[in-house]
């Protein structure tokens, strides 16, 4: 059972690292987007967001749980030795290999997620002004009564 959770331990982290780069994937996808103004595109890519971060939400929960079983903390993680004393030597090196990929795909997707979130601040910046513009601080209606 040990050896079955250490194998799923590496599988699961492998999945995650995936879905984290399927997700660098779409917020590179995100800031073009949003850069363009492209309304229609963001929401589509928000909504594969939220499918991603719900999909890696499970997988984490899951890999929280095996971490658990081997009484391993997230701080441990950082530590070879630890994570060598409770998996073994075989499955540490493995693990080892993955995790650090995984943090690496993980920090770029902070730091993709970031810039979207600037980006969305200044286009709305940008949205503000131009409306500011085009009513004259407020003075003129931009859709006639008519309409």
């Amino acid at each position: 059972m040990e050896d079955n959770n250490k194998k799923r331990l590496l599988e699961i982290t492998g999945m995650e690292t995936a879905k984290f780069e399927k997700m660098t994937e779409i917020l590179l996808k995100k800031q073009s987007a949003i850069s363009r103004l492209d309304t229609d595109t963001i929401q589509a890519l928000v909504s594969e967001e939220l499918a991603g971060m719900n999909e890696i939400r499970a997988l984490e929960k899951e890999r929280a749980g095996i971490l658990q079983t081997f009484s391993l903390k997230g701080e441990e993680l950082a530590d070879p030795a630890s994570v060598e004393r409770k998996l073994g030597k075989e499955y540490s090196r493995k693990f080892l290999e993955l995790h650090s990929k995984f943090r690496a795909v993980f920090a770029n997707v902070r730091r993709l997620n970031d810039m979207c979130q600037v980006l969305l601040l200044h286009s709305l910046a940008f949205i503000k002004q131009n409306i500011r513009i085009l009513t004259d601080d407020g003075k003129r209606r931009l859709i006639d009564k008519r309409a």
